[in-house]
């Protein structure tokens, strides 16, 4: 059996599937909770650091892994891996990574800025439509 192509908490080890399940709902728990953080403040994104610091002063410092926010933000951005069912039904994921960086004050290297999507569940505009079609369109009136 290959572990390289297993889920990161089950290298090396076989969970049942009650296990598992129990470890999918735990981190979507999670996803849930910064999800409501970031859609309660649209137009302001936070780093992974900035929401596990938020994380922590909610739920305490114990109760909150930094790899596993920083897992979560990525994921619901639609990173490698992600499960399509955090998609809405337009196909649009939760969150986006921000162009904008922000310097860690732990590392002082310059990381990502993940907020909510504003467009997340919401119907598609006419311009993303045809976007999205653009070259796919038949025209049957070239000559007009």
């Amino acid at each position: 059996m290959k572990t390289d192509k297993l889920p990161i908490y089950q290298n090396g080890l076989t969970l049942s599937p009650s296990e598992e399940q129990m470890l999918v709902e735990k981190a979507w728990s999670q996803s849930k909770k910064i999800a409501k953080i970031l859609k309660n403040r649209i137009g302001f994104g936070y780093t992974y650091q900035e929401m596990r610091v938020c994380l922590e002063g909610l739920f305490g410092e114990d109760n909150v892994n930094q790899d596993s926010v920083k897992r979560a933000m990525s994921t619901m951005t639609g990173a490698k891996g992600a499960p399509d069912k955090m998609k809405d039904k337009y196909g649009r994921w939760p969150l986006i990574k921000l162009t904008e960086k922000r310097l860690n004050p732990e590392t002082q290297v310059h990381i990502h800025v993940y907020a909510w999507n504003p467009m997340y569940g919401k119907p598609p505009s006419n311009e993303e439509l045809v976007s999205r079609h653009a070259g796919n369109q038949m025209n049957f009136h070239e000559d007009l």
